[in-house]
């Protein structure tokens, strides 16, 4: 697995009414960032740069999610204290 970034902006450049949507791909995330300085809407602003996570096969996206459901279930079952001590938190 890796992690790329993806450079979006709203497809209603004027008032923001429209979808996200990328309009580059990069392996890093500072590229990303530079590519959406200014394309904020109305000019303002900056776009938004999503991390997505690019797998090699369906088995390890499967192994992947079956890792972080576990860890979510672990996780929950914890208090607030035992997360901070633990540096959870």
């Amino acid at each position: 697995m890796i992690t790329i970034y993806a450079a979006t902006k709203n497809t209603d450049m004027i008032e923001g009414r429209g979808e996200q949507r990328a309009f580059a791909y990069f392996r890093y995330e500072e590229d990303a960032y530079l590519a959406v300085k200014g394309k904020g809407t109305g000019g303002y602003g900056d776009g938004i740069v999503e991390e997505i996570q690019l797998y090699d096969s369906f088995s390890e996206y499967e192994e992947a999610i079956y890792k972080k459901t576990i860890r979510e279930q672990a996780l929950s079952k914890l208090s607030e204290e035992e997360k901070r001590i633990l540096g959870l938190k």
